[in-house]
């Protein structure tokens, strides 16, 4: 039984800010957003760098004690 094993390396930054907002004395609101950047990434003939790189935001609940 013959296997092929495959391997690229390739370069990844996302930078990002976020900005959190107290709702109460335990309790946070968080906005965000990034924008991820893959470098030459080819795998079997393909460019995924334009597939997986863009922008993206996130929303958060944090609970705690602040």
């Amino acid at each position: 039984e013959e296997h092929i094993y495959d391997a690229t390396a390739f370069f990844v930054a996302e930078p990002g800010i976020n900005l959190e907002v107290n709702l109460f004395s335990f309790a946070k609101l968080g906005l965000g957003a990034s924008y991820r950047y893959i470098g030459d990434a080819k795998i079997r003939e393909t460019e995924i760098s334009n597939q997986l790189s863009g922008v993206s935001g996130n929303l958060s609940l944090i609970f705690g004690f602040f």
